[in-house]
């Protein structure tokens, strides 16, 4: 399988960014229109059938899959360089989230920030 990033709801100036910093990488960029959301991650990286909902993802939200060892910081450096505004919401593609849609992932992981950011207000 081949590096891919799946890139939700992104502006459309981030969205080209994030587009030829995946060129850059080696890293297919993969822009998930609304109408495929509701997919499960797998499904959109063909590991698995197409099976999903029709739910959209609320926010911008970025699943990297297939990553070789140093594409990650590769990916992250890219993103300061070329001065890529912050998407809180990145992930990479593990046999757990697979199976998840996306708005499941963005949920669980919008679930994550508040409890860190409750953490780190005690």
């Amino acid at each position: 399988m081949k590096p891919t990033v799946l890139l939700y709801n992104l502006p459309l100036s981030a969205q080209v960014q994030v587009e030829a910093l995946c060129r850059e990488i080696g890293a297919i960029p993969l822009v998930v229109e609304g109408s495929r959301q509701g997919l499960t991650l797998g499904a959109l990286v063909g590991l698995l059938p197409e099976r999903g909902s029709t739910e959209r993802v609320s926010g911008q939200m970025l699943v990297m899959a297939y990553f070789e060892k140093g594409m990650l910081d590769a990916f992250l450096q890219g993103f300061r360089r070329r001065q890529i505004p912050p998407i809180p919401r990145k992930a990479m593609l593990t046999l757990t989230n697979t199976a998840w849609t996306g708005p499941q992932l963005y949920e669980n992981l919008s679930q994550e920030m508040d409890a860190m950011a409750k953490s780190l207000q005690k």
